[in-house]
């Protein structure tokens, strides 16, 4: 057989065997901007491609994302622009499955709609519940609105959790069926992961942080923690990464750290690839305070690159990573324990070895990208097996 006629048989073999596949409208990613989600949805997308095809749903704003809650012009804008890529998507490709992110303010109705759209496609519908402060959005909610969000909730084919004990909160204040929670936590990017799990345990003294800047995040926190050690005689370097969650965040960082003389403090835009890689692997002891969160994709990439790890017992932390073993655990706010862990690791190099080491064990354990896709292609299989 001709070899041109052998490669055309070749294709037409592949394109016909990935028609057969299912195929799954998952969103969603993004061109601009820097957000966990869209980096958690290629992770999906690349583990499970050779059992579903998937339509990945773009969702790009340039404007109005440190008020993403609100309700604000640009939120209704781009609220009418995705609706209206989100239909033409449906009607073009006619999904199995229709898979959205569910994040509280402003994004909980988009997502339930979202989906409710996709059910009227006869497509099966899974929420992913992210957004580390979602228990307390949920609360204050008004009755009216939380009446209208359960009852989108129950057409729902599964929603998707990041730990057991999101899983407990979902079964007992929302009116979601327990049979359609399922456990899937966060997969790491895997250029990221392959990297991370050569290199040595624990590294340097150098503290860094990366995420969201703000003060959900405890930023402000670590400052006053700075200033704690500082009038100790102890400044060691520290590196913080990432974008703004609220506006103004970045310039008043940096203005105390001016203010404070915090010489040894860098504040940087966000880093991705490369410059993340380098950031990882060039410092040794993690810092991130946060005072809420569901599952903090940075904390299971440090737990990859066996750094040692300060964190806040919040989300779904406390079910995989237990303190003093394979990290430190801080209240979120006290910036006295903050310092006292920075100072316990930046003069015991032992001990964040041993730190660093204990928390790759957990990775591999349980938090491998393999072992995670496996999870959500057993809620895939479990939606089209339905009838409901």
């Amino acid at each position: 057989m001709p070899r041109k006629t052998a490669l055309m048989k070749s294709r037409k073999q592949t394109a016909s065997e990935d028609r057969q596949k299912p195929s799954v409208m998952i969103g969603f990613l993004a061109k601009v901007g820097v957000s966990p989600i869209p980096t958690i949805t290629r992770v999906f997308i690349e583990g499970l491609k050779d059992k579903y095809r998937f339509a990945p749903f773009f969702r790009n704003r340039r404007y109005g994302n440190t008020e993403a809650g609100s309700v604000t012009f640009w939120n209704v804008y781009y609220m009418m622009k995705h609706l209206t890529l989100w239909i033409a998507q449906l009607v073009r490709l006619g999904p199995d499955i229709a898979h959205y992110p569910l994040t509280g303010g402003w994004n909980l109705e988009k997502c339930l709609y979202f989906l409710r759209i996709a059910r009227l496609f006869r497509a099966k519908t899974v929420a992913h519940l992210h957004g580390g402060a979602f228990d307390e959005f949920w609360e204050g909610l008004s009755p009216a609105r939380k009446a209208r969000a359960n009852r989108l909730l129950r057409s729902l084919d599964a929603v998707v959790v990041l730990g057991d004990s999101w899983r407990e909160w979902v079964s007992r204040n929302t009116d979601v069926s327990p049979s359609t929670i399922s456990v899937v936590s966060n997969p790491i990017d895997l250029e990221f992961e392959r990297e991370a799990l050569q290199w040595s345990a624990g590294g340097s003294d150098r503290v860094f942080f990366v995420g969201s800047l703000g003060t959900r995040k405890g930023l402000f926190d670590i400052i006053e923690a700075l200033v704690l050690l500082k009038a100790r005689g102890q400044t060691p370097p520290v590196t913080m990464a990432g974008p703004e969650e609220q506006r103004g965040a970045r310039a008043a960082l940096e203005g105390l750290v001016a203010e404070h003389g915090l010489r040894h403090v860098t504040v940087l835009h966000p880093v991705l690839g490369t410059e993340k890689l380098a950031l990882f692997k060039g410092n040794g002891i993690f810092l991130f305070p946060s005072h809420k969160e569901n599952f903090p994709l940075v904390v299971i990439e440090s737990a990859a690159a066996a750094r040692a790890i300060i964190t806040t017992p919040v989300g779904a932390l406390p079910e995989f990573f237990q303190h003093e073993r394979s990290l430190l655990y801080v209240q979120p706010g006290n910036s006295a324990e903050i310092a006292g862990a920075i100072e316990s690791l930046v003069g015991d190099q032992e001990k964040r070895r041993k730190l660093g080491s204990a928390a790759r064990d957990v990775f591999v354990t349980s938090l491998t990208r393999e072992r995670i896709c496996s999870s959500l292609d057993h809620v895939y299989r479990g939606v089209l097996a339905s009838d409901a």
